[in-house]
């Protein structure tokens, strides 16, 4: 994992002086149509989605994806290169039409109906990987089938992205229907050996190297 990422939203936040809506703002300065979704987890998270439609010299996108970060990121972490070098730019201009995801507890997804983030911290954000692979990524996934009136899409994930999309596709085995083709960057599903000793230290005290997939 690139400590780097962790600092992409401030970075963004100190150059257009604006909460969660710069991602929108990015992406129509380079003049690609954008959306915005509010999408509402079955344990009551309210994350936002964005999406471009199609790309600049597209206007009727033949497949639809799904672009999930990394842990610290958020779906900028996509557009951050600008075209053509950001992945979610290259493909919305090959046809696709791209949605970007973010988790709980990122920038784009810090509300929930009934806790408070800060009021109810201890309820908000006693969640790990599990939650946001069960709930946040298949009622994503379902959301943006429903929306584009799709059977399936094709997905992209970066380090914890590819994590998630383990746990989905093996804790809840009908999701892999619904996915065409999956491609993993920078993939991870076991922390014991990593060069962090903190994190080494997390998986050992916390048993999270010892997790196992049933793929």
């Amino acid at each position: 994992m690139n400590i780097h990422i962790f600092f992409i939203p401030l970075f963004f936040k100190c150059v257009y002086n604006i909460e969660d809506d710069y991602i929108i703002q990015v992406i129509k300065k380079y003049n690609y149509p954008v959306e915005e979704h509010v999408i509402e987890t079955s344990d009551g998270y309210l994350l936002k989605a964005q999406r471009i439609p199609h790309g600049l010299r597209n206007s009727k996108p033949k497949e639809v994806a799904l672009l999930a970060h990394g842990m610290g990121g958020s779906a900028e972490n996509w557009i951050l290169l600008g075209p053509p070098d950001s992945l979610a730019y290259l493909m919305a201009d090959r046809g696709y039409d791209v949605w970007l995801f973010n988790s709980r507890g990122t920038l784009h997804s810090r509300k929930h109906k009934t806790l408070d983030p800060n009021r109810n911290r201890k309820q908000f954000w006693n969640f790990s990987w599990h939650e946001i692979a069960v709930y946040d990524l298949v009622d994503t996934v379902n959301y943006i089938l429903n929306v584009t009136r799709k059977d399936a899409l094709f997905y992209v994930g970066h380090s914890q992205g590819t994590t998630i999309s383990f746990v989905m596709q093996s804790e809840i085995p009908e999701m892999n229907d619904k996915i065409k083709a999956t491609a993993l960057l920078a993939p991870s599903a076991f922390l014991q050996y990593t060069p962090s000793a903190i994190v080494t230290l997390g998986a050992r005290l916390k048993g999270l190297g010892e997790v196992r997939f049933s793929l």
